[in-house]
């Protein structure tokens, strides 16, 4: 239960449950003895086809009130409005103040039967239960929405069903959730506020979970709700900065009407103390020109350092409404750049607190860092709040698309080369003759296809043909060793090159032989051949008896990325 208590200085007859707040006075006048005075009321286009939309713009000075008759309603001094007749429609604009009342006029013209008018999404409410948590608590929010074709909630949730629905989240802190509803008309947006308080409150002193005005910023002779929630109290009190105060319930909301800015202090006390809070609230004023900018936007998400998809997916960026008390907001503009850019990849106007946009293309390794937003605010008189704080953000690789070639040898570099200094072209053996001659064997791959490539695997697999007599038996193990002979047909003088070892094998060819490491060396720096030679430990065991394995194949299969 409510119970106000007035200082004693103010009368002591009241009215339990209501908070004191002082009378708005009349709006101040606009009259100078003269009637208003409309410079300007037009549509642009003025003639368009059934279903499509038109601006109306108009100005005037000197008025008390001004409102648009076929449903526009009141509106500012200045200002813009779309308007989406269905039928040729004049347009008439009413001026009033105390010495007089003036009208203009504006038709638009409508030919042809266009597509019938979206109505913009409706969200008919938006709530989290319970609106506070303790940490690691979670609360559930709700939604019912009518007329969307789509929906989304920030906060890393993503999208939505567009009619009616639940989401339960586990907020670390303090989290305002976006609710954006879109159609073909446009969108519109929601919040729900889930406080976290740091600790359980089952002890100690008590804990203000949410003390809040909603709104925060409103014209003069307006209402404000103060909402509250706190745990842990044996008596919660409401001061405000006229001097009276409410005895308030642990939950609970009232509406006030301040008459000019101020400030509210929460207080809740119990045996082991007092803990108190203060929210301030702006009233605004009702006549004269607008000099003063919008409320400098606040950034929502992405969060500062978070990393977005590659620009052929969609970047999308929140932020939470702007406030103007004396002629309300009449866009938004974004600007995204990256760092030594000439020109920005975002620089774009919006009547939401969202923007989505599909930049397009993708982005190089060297382009993916370094990249800001910001935000700024205008008003229906044309001032501009300043820019909001700068967030920067990252941008994901491009995902590495794997490939798997399979290179044969080189042919005219490919062959066998005897002791003797015989050359044997695509006689792929080694071992010994009958003549007790030894032959080693080489293999050569072009590697030229690969460059500007990441090798992560290669593999080299030797295909055995025969085996002549015994070569294991009677020369010893076989060595498959890396050398370089160059480009070219073999030499004699290659028999005797020097050669990196990289598999020996006793008593059977090995069937696989790993060499991605090589490879990938040999790619990086720009070496056109991997070349390898296939020799046995003992050149010949004299006994005047050919020994030697005969391969069918050498196939090198390399794995590599773009």
């Amino acid at each position: 239960m409510r119970q106000l208590l007035i200082p004693l200085s103010l009368a002591l007859a009241v009215i339990s449950g209501c908070i004191y707040l002082p009378a708005p006075p009349s709006t101040p006048g606009s009259d100078s003895g003269q009637p208003p005075i409309i410079s300007t009321f037009e549509a642009n286009p003025d003639a368009l086809t059934a279903g499509s939309r038109a601006a109306l713009n108009w100005t005037v000075t000197g008025a008390r009130s001004v409102s648009i008759n076929n449903g526009v309603g009141t509106v500012a001094l200045r200002g813009t409005r779309t308007v989406i007749p269905t039928t040729t429609t004049t347009y008439t604009l009413t001026a009033a103040n105390p010495s007089g009342t003036v009208t203009a006029n504006a038709q638009i013209l409508v030919t042809g039967s266009g597509p019938a008018p979206v109505s913009m999404p409706v969200i008919n409410s938006f709530d989290a239960v319970p609106i506070a948590i303790s940490a690691g608590g979670a609360a559930v929010l709700s939604w019912n929405i009518s007329n969307a074709s789509s929906a989304t909630i920030g906060q890393g949730i993503g999208s939505v069903n567009a009619a009616a629905g639940t989401q339960t989240v586990t907020p670390a802190g303090t989290t305002t959730y976006i609710l954006t509803a879109v159609n073909d008309a446009g969108s519109v947006i929601s919040a729900a506020i889930v406080s976290v308080s740091a600790a359980p409150p089952d002890a100690g002193l008590p804990v203000i979970n949410l003390f809040e005005a909603n709104p925060a910023v409103f014209p003069l002779g307006s209402l404000t709700t103060l909402n509250w929630n706190v745990s842990n109290a044996s008596q919660v009190t409401i001061l405000s900065g006229g001097g009276s105060f409410l005895m308030a319930d642990p939950v609970g909301s009232v509406a006030a009407n301040p008459a000019a800015s101020t400030t509210y202090m929460l207080t809740a006390t119990n045996a082991s103390g007092t803990v108190s809070k203060n929210i301030s609230v702006a009233v605004g004023g009702g006549g004269g020109p607008d000099v003063t900018p919008p409320h400098v936007p606040v950034l929502s998400s992405p969060a500062e350092g978070a990393t977005l998809p590659q620009p052929n997916a969609p970047w999308s960026f929140d932020w939470v409404d702007s406030a103007d008390v004396e002629s309300g907001i009449a866009q938004y503009q974004v600007y995204v750049i990256r760092a030594g850019a000439g020109s920005p990849a975002i620089d774009a106007y919006t009547a939401n607190s969202h923007y989505s946009k599909t930049v397009g293309g993708s982005l190089a390794a060297d382009l993916l860092n370094n990249w800001t937003w910001k935000v700024r605010a205008q008003n229906n008189t044309g001032l501009w709040s300043d820019w909001s704080a700068i967030r920067t953000f990252n941008v994901q690789p491009v995902p590495a698309v794997s490939h798997i070639v399979n290179l044969s040898p080189v042919a005219a570099e490919t062959g066998a080369v005897y002791k003797d200094g015989t050359v044997s072209p695509g006689f792929k053996s080694a071992g010994d003759t009958s003549g007790n001659v030894a032959i080693r064997c080489y293999f050569s791959y072009d590697l030229s296809g690969l460059a500007g490539k990441e090798v992560t695997n290669a593999r080299l697999n030797l295909a055995v043909n025969s085996l002549v007599r015994d070569p294991f038996g009677h020369l010893g193990g076989l060595w498959v060793a890396k050398v370089n002979y160059g480009l070219g047909a073999l030499q004699a003088a290659d028999y005797n090159l020097i050669g990196v070892a990289l598999a020996p094998a006793f008593g059977a060819v090995p069937g696989e032989i790993e060499v991605t490491s090589i490879v990938k060396g040999a790619v990086l720096g720009g070496t056109p051949r991997f070349q390898t030679r296939v020799s046995f430990a003992s050149e010949t065991n004299g006994d005047n008896l050919a020994d030697y394995v005969n391969f069918s194949n050498a196939v090198m299969t390399i794995t590599y990325n773009d």
